[in-house]
This record gives structure tokens, sequence and C-alpha cells, in this order.
């Protein structure tokens, strides 16, 4: 019993040691070097490890206290030195709760509880860079300073859109120099100057001549050297140098020799002529040459050159050739006639129509024009044209005129050579030509066969086939009128009222004649229910 109650208090007494010796510390942590004063103050500590392993790590950490660096993780091992608080560490393993680092050359574990991390790396202050010289110009008066700031020394005041030479910056300041004075000034308040003017290119001076007369460029300095080309009086060449009694010239883009005494520095005066009559202007001194141009009596042009009895001019049409006895040096008035008076325009009116005294049916009426009327023309307002007529000069509306004179007539059906109605149109007409319109069908009722129509078609291939009645300009005006009454038609009223329409239809020929063709009421029941002519000819239906 007594051996049993020994080993259980050798068991407590071992906890409690080891307990003891784990949880406390002196001020400095971990056992770091004090006075025997502060040795009985203590502190919490964590447990040390119990064979963990360590870890590999790299981390930057801080001290929180002065804090002991030991040779193993443990409170029982050597203080190796004391870490001052404050002091920037490296962890390179980590083992519990134990962190090993090195100071001073010692390397041991810390706790890991006195550690922090480390702050984040400030970013480093704007260096001062030296750039090249830039040239900027002063917003504003602008004050040069001793330094980097506006607490520094006014060294001067630089004025506003001065230029200066900006050698280098440091964060919002730049470092210039004014008057002697070199200091920094807010970068803020500086712009780009304007880019320097190119200077302009330097003239290269060419030095030219001009032909006094006829002359050839030749390839060398000789009479006897090839032609290069002839020219004529006051041509402009460029000098190129001196070769003995011959100049060396540049023109037309070839290069050659003038005689130095067909050329001078001052382009000569211009010879003027005047034709005395109308000539034609030859390419060559004869009439036998082929024709350039005709010129009219009193035309100015340019003496070029004089050969035999005939002189070389300049016209617009290029140089030519006229005899010298139709060139004059005096100036001759051109033969002024007077201009031609102006043709009359003439209208026709297309139904019976007011004439009214202004533009505007608010204008009294001064008659009415019957239809297809022949009116003078004389100037348009609003929509409106002034005419004179039968009944006077006003206006008429223009959707009553045409631009065209009397139409003929295109006839088919009952009004066909052989029909009953032909009685209308004969004796009245002065021609008569058989021809078709094209894109346009022939249709019979279904109950009436003998009443045909003729409406318009898409298909150009449709045609119908007409004869083409030229009306007798005498009978013109009662024509029209027996015509509408015979196919029933009121030009004044609405077309889609009425089973014909008289419209103009162009035929093979290109001539444009009245036709009377179904309504588009007519035609939208003929083309459901009539009988389609396909021959397109009334008298061959059948």
């Amino acid at each position: 019993m007594q051996k049993k109650r020994a080993v259980t208090a050798l068991v407590i007494a071992v906890a409690v040691a080891g307990s003891s010796n784990a949880l406390i510390a002196p001020a400095v942590a971990h056992g770091s070097a004090t006075s025997a004063a502060t040795a009985g103050k203590t502190a919490l500590l964590p447990s040390p490890a119990m064979g963990l392993p360590a870890k590999k790590v790299s981390l930057k950490k801080v001290t929180k206290n002065n804090l002991n660096l030991r040779a193993g993780t443990s409170a029982k091992t050597k203080a190796l030195l004391v870490i001052p608080k404050n002091s920037a560490v490296i962890v390179t393993e980590i083992s519990g709760i134990w962190s090993k680092t090195s100071f001073k050359g010692k390397t041991g574990w810390v706790a890991s509880s006195y550690l922090k991390n480390a702050p984040a790396a400030k970013k480093p202050s704007p260096k001062t860079t030296a750039k090249p010289s830039a040239t900027k110009l002063t917003k504003n008066n602008l004050i040069l300073r001793q330094g980097k700031s506006t607490t520094t020394k006014a060294l001067v005041v630089i004025p506003k859109n001065t230029t200066v030479s900006v050698t280098q910056t440091s964060g919002a300041w730049s470092k210039t120099g004014y008057k002697g004075k070199t200091g920094w000034v807010a970068s803020s308040y500086l712009k780009n100057a304007p880019a320097a003017k190119k200077p302009a290119p330097k003239s290269t001076t060419v030095s030219h001549r001009y032909t006094t007369g006829f002359t050839f460029l030749r390839k060398s300095a000789s009479d006897k050297s090839a032609s290069l080309g002839a020219y004529q009086r006051r041509a402009k060449v460029e000098y190129l140098g001196l070769s003995g009694a011959w100049s060396k010239v540049k023109v037309s883009g070839k290069t050659g020799f003038i005689k130095s005494s067909d050329l001078a520095k001052t382009n000569p005066a211009l010879v003027s002529r005047w034709l005395e009559s109308t000539q034609v202007v030859h390419q060559g001194a004869s009439k036998d040459s082929a024709k350039l141009t005709t010129l009219a009596k009193g035309s100015k042009v340019e003496w070029l050159r004089t050969s035999g009895s005939w002189m070389a001019i300049r016209t617009p049409k290029g140089n030519g050739w006229v005899p010298g006895s139709a060139l004059s040096k005096a100036e001759i008035n051109p033969t002024t006639s007077k201009p031609p008076a102006p043709k009359a325009v003439y209208r026709w009116t297309t139904a019976n129509v007011n004439l009214r005294k202004g533009a505007g049916t608010s204008h009294a009426s001064l008659g009415t024009i019957p239809a297809n009327e022949r009116v003078t023309y004389l100037k348009s307002a609003s929509g409106w044209s002034n005419v004179k007529s039968t009944k006077g000069t006003g206006w008429v509306s223009n959707a009553y005129l045409d631009t065209q004179g009397q139409y003929p007539f295109a006839v088919y059906g009952t009004l066909r050579k052989g029909q009953s109605a032909y009685y209308i149109l004969k004796g009245k007409t002065t021609r008569e030509t058989r021809t078709t319109i094209a894109s346009h069908s022939m249709y019979l009722q279904p109950n009436q066969t003998w009443l045909s129509y003729v409406i318009p078609s898409t298909k150009a291939s449709d045609t119908v086939v007409v004869e083409r009645m030229d009306i007798k300009p005498a009978s013109y005006l009662s024509t029209v009128a027996n015509m509408d009454a015979w196919e029933r038609f009121d030009p004044k009223k609405p077309l889609a009222d009425q089973n014909y329409n008289r419209v103009l239809v162009t035929d093979k020929d290109g001539t444009r004649s009245w036709a009377y063709l179904g309504s588009k009421k007519i035609a939208a029941y003929l083309m459901k229910n009539g009988i389609r002519v396909t021959s397109g000819d009334y008298l061959k239906r059948f």
C-alpha cells in the first residue's frame, strides 16, 4: 500500500513539473536574459511541440516583444540571444508552436505567438528622372521654386505663354530655368509647345529663256545635228548652259541645243492680228492642207510667223495657217446681227378649261378655252401658265395643258374600215396607217361580242392592231368632239366612272395617238369574264 502511494506521488510530481516548465516564462518571452528582480514575473506560454515534424517555409515576420532565440523547440533549451521588439526576421521552418529564424549570426527557435506578419513594403517614392530637354509653354504666370514644394523659396515668376525647357521631372514637378535661375515648377501648369514650323524649302532658281521666232531644238550644238523638234515664237525653255553660239536647254522633256540668237531672257511681246473675214484655218501653209478649224470675222489671233503669203497663227484648236491677206493689224469688230426672235412656244388644252386673270382658281374667268386648242405659252408660276388664246391672254392650270399638238387617233373595232361607224372619220384624215401598239390586249364582252375593248397589259408581246388616223387640222377639234360623243367619253368627268377613257398611246413607229381604252373597272371585269382576242385584230377575232 505504501509502495502504491509512492508511485502515485511520483507521477503527480512529474506532471506538475512538466506543466510548470511549459506554462511559466519570464518577462522576456521564453526566458530572455533578465535581472533577478524581474524573474518572478511570468507569462503564459503555449505548450511545446510534442514531436511534430518541422515544416519548411519562408515568411517575413516582426517580433511583438523582446524575444529569446533558443537552441531548441522548448523553453528549457538554452537562450542564444534576445531579439529586440519590432525586429524583422525571416522564418524558415515551423514546428508546432515554434518558428526557426536567425538573428545576428545565430540560428534558433522562437515562440510563433510572439511574431506578427511584416507590413507590406512601401512603394518607393517617385524617382527624379532626367529626360531629354522638352520644350513646354506656361499656361499661367508660374512661380519657379527652389525645390519640389510650394513651401520652398520662390525664385522668379515666369510669365504666361513663356517657352521653357524642362530638363527633369519628379512626381508633379518639372525642373527648368528662367532668366539665369534654375528651379522647379508645377507640371500641371505647363503644356506642350507648338511644333516648330518647318522651314520653307529653299527655292532653287531655274533660269529660263524664250524663243524669239520659229526655231529648232538640235541634238548637238550644230545646224547639221538632228532635230529634236520645232518650236514657235514665245516658247519657254529651261536654260542649262552655254556652248559657243548655242544654248543648252530643256523643253518638253527633251534636252538639246538652240541658237542663242533665237533666245531671249524675257518673253517677247505678243503680236495680235484680226481676221478680216470668216476663214478656214489650215494645218499647213496651203489651201490644200487639212482643215484645223474655222474662225469668224473679227476673231483675235496670235501671229507666230510668216512664210510666203501665209501666216502661222495660234488658235484655241492649235497652231495653223491662213492667207496673210486675211489678217489685219487693226482690230476689226465682228458683224453684229440681231439675235433671232425667240420661237413661239405652244401648248394644247386637254379639256375645256377656264382662262383666268391670275394664277389660281380664286381669280375671275375670262372665258372657256375649248379642248385641244393651241395656245401660245408665255411663262409659268405656281403650277399655272400665262398663255395667249382665242379668249385673250390669261392663266391656265398646267394640269390642263399638253406640250404636244394635235394627235392622230389609233382606232380599232367598229372604227376600222368597213365598219358601220367609220363615217365619223371619213374625209377628215390626211393619212391612214396600219400599225400596232404593244403591251395592250383586246377583249370582247361575253354577251356582246360586237363590243370590243383594249386594256393595258404587263406583257410587251401583247399587241393590238390599229389604224392610225392623222386628222386634218381644220377638222381636228370637231373630230375629237364627235369621237368623244361616239365613245360616250366626257373629258370633264372622272375616268373611273366611264367605260372608255381617251388615253395617249405609243405605236410601234413611236407615234403618240389617242386611243379609247377600257377603264380600270371594265378591265377587271373583262380579264375575268371577257373573251380575249389573241390576235389583237378585231376583224380577225373569229
